[in-house]
C-alpha cells in the first residue's frame, strides 16, 4: 500500500524505546486534543466516542474500556498514540460513559458488546483494524482477536489476559443471575453531593487508583443533577444493572483455545500489584494466568509495569512508547505481508458519524 502523502498522517517510529520521564510525557500529550463524536450503528443505536489522532492515518486503533468505565480511561495513553500520528477511537460501551442504556427487559452481556465494537467498525469503514483493551475491555478485544482474524491487525491488552471464568455450572450461573435481575432491574443511581464524594465511593472499589485517574474518569462518568428539594450533585452516569451477574459464563479450557487462536501479534501490559502478575510469580504453581500467557503463539511484548489496575492512568508513559512502535509495526508489517487486504488511506467519510459537543 501506498503511504499517504500528507506528512502530518504517516505513522512515524517513537524514536526512544527506553522510555520518557512523567514531565516529558505530560508536555506531549498537553499538545492533543479529542474529537467527540457519536457514531450510529446500523442498528440505530447512537453510542458515544472519543477520537484522537489524524482520521486519515494508515494506523487506526479502537481502544474498549473496563466494566463500569468509560472513554475517558484513554486519555492519558491516547494522546500519546496521536502525537506519533495513530488514530485513536475509544468507545463508551452501552450503559457505559454517555452512551444509552439498553431497555429494560434487556440483559447486559458479553457478546453484545462483541457485537458494538464491531458495529462501530462497521460503521466507519474499519475493515482492519488495532484493538486495544483494559481490563472487561482487554478480555473483549482478545476475543475479537481470536475469532474474527480477518479484521484484527495487533492486540494489546492491559491488566488483564482472556475473559474471566467461573467455576459454576450453568444451571448455578443461570439462577444466580436471575435472582439478582428482579433486584437489580429497577435500581436507582445513588446520590453524591461532590466531586470529592463521588471519587471517595468510585475508590472504595479501585483502592489503589490516583485520585487524578478517578477524577478523569468520574469526569465523563458522572452528571450533575437536581433533587426535588432543589440540592444539587453528582450521579454516576452508568448503568446501574451493569452490576447483575451475567447469566452465562466461559469455562477456562474455551478461554484457552481461543488465546491459541490469535493470530495478530500481541501485546500484554500487567501491572505489578495485579492479582495475575502476583500468582505468576509464585514458583512451580501452574496458574490460569500461566497456562493462557503460553497459550499465546504470537506475543510480541510483556511488560510488567509498576502500578495497580489502571495503569495506564497512572503509569503510561512506562510503556507508551512500546505500544506506538508495536502498533506502527504490526501495520507495517500486516501491509507487507497482506497487500490486498490493506485499509485505504483516504476513506470516505462515514455518513453516520455526527459531531457532538458532549
Amino acid at each position: 500500500m501506498t503511504q499517504s502523502s500528507s506528512s502530518s498522517s504517516t505513522p512515524r517510529p517513537v524514536e526512544n524505546e527506553k522510555g520518557i520521564t512523567a514531565e516529558e510525557y505530560e508536555q506531549i500529550i498537553a499538545t492533543q486534543s479529542a474529537e467527540q463524536i457519536i457514531i450510529e450503528v446500523s442498528t440505530g443505536v447512537k453510542l458515544a466516542c472519543k477520537a484522537w489522532g489524524p482520521s486519515d492515518s494508515d494506523v487506526r486503533v479502537m481502544a474498549v474500556h473496563g466494566w463500569m468505565d468509560n472513554s475517558n480511561s484513554f486519555d492519558l495513553l491516547a494522546p500519546f498514540l496521536a502525537h506519533h500520528h495513530i488514530r485513536v477511537l475509544c468507545i463508551d460501551l452501552l450503559g457505559h460513559g454517555r452512551s444509552p442504556y439498553i431497555p429494560l427487559w434487556c440483559s447486559y452481556s458479553f457478546a453484545d458488546h462483541l457485537a458494538t465494537i464491531m458495529d462501530v467498525a462497521h460503521t466507519i469503514g474499519w475493515s482492519r483494524f488495532a484493538i486495544l483493551g483494559h481490563s472487561m475491555g482487554g478480555a473483549l478485544a482478545s476475543v475479537l482477536a481470536s475469532t474474527l482474524p480477518e479484521s484484527i491487525i495487533s492486540f494489546a491488552s492491559i491488566d488483564i489476559l482472556g475473559p474471566y471464568t467461573r467455576d459454576l455450572r450453568a444451571r448455578e450461573t443461570i439462577a444466580n443471575s436471575l435472582r439478582e435481575r428482579n433486584k437489580i432491574v429497577h435500581r436507582k443511581s445513588q446520590f453524591y453531593s461532590s466531586i470529592d464524594e463521588a471519587v471517595e465511593k468510585y475508590k472504595r472499589r479501585n483502592p489503589l487508583i490516583s485520585d487524578r485517574a478517578a477524577k478523569l474518569l468520574l469526569k465523563r462518568g458522572t452528571v450533575s443533577v437536581v433533587q426535588p428539594g432543589g440540592k444539587t450533585g453528582l450521579i454516576f452516569r452508568h448503568d446501574p444493572r451493569l452490576v447483575a451477574p451475567s447469566p452465562y459464563s466461559f469455562r477456562e479450557s474455551d478461554v484457552i483455545e481461543m488465546l491459541g487462536a490469535i493470530q495478530a501479534p500481541t501485546f500484554l501490559v500487567i501491572a505489578s500489584t495485579s492479582a495475575a502478575r502476583v500468582k505468576i510469580e509464585e514458583p512451580g504453581l501452574e496458574t490460569p494466568f500461566k497456562r493462557r500467557l503460553c497459550a499465546l503463539k504470537n506475543l510480541q511484548k510483556y511488560m510488567k509495569i509498576e502500578g495497580s489496575h489502571h495503569v495506564h492512568l497512572d503509569n503510561p508513559q512506562a510503556f507508551a512508547n512500546q505500544l506506538a512502535n508495536f502498533f506502527i509495526d504490526a501495520h507495517n508489517k500486516s501491509e507487507s505481508d497482506n497487500p490486498d487486504c490493506a485499509v485505504s488511506s483516504h476513506p470516505p467519510p462515514p455518513p453516520l458519524v455526527l459531531k457532538a459537543k458532549l
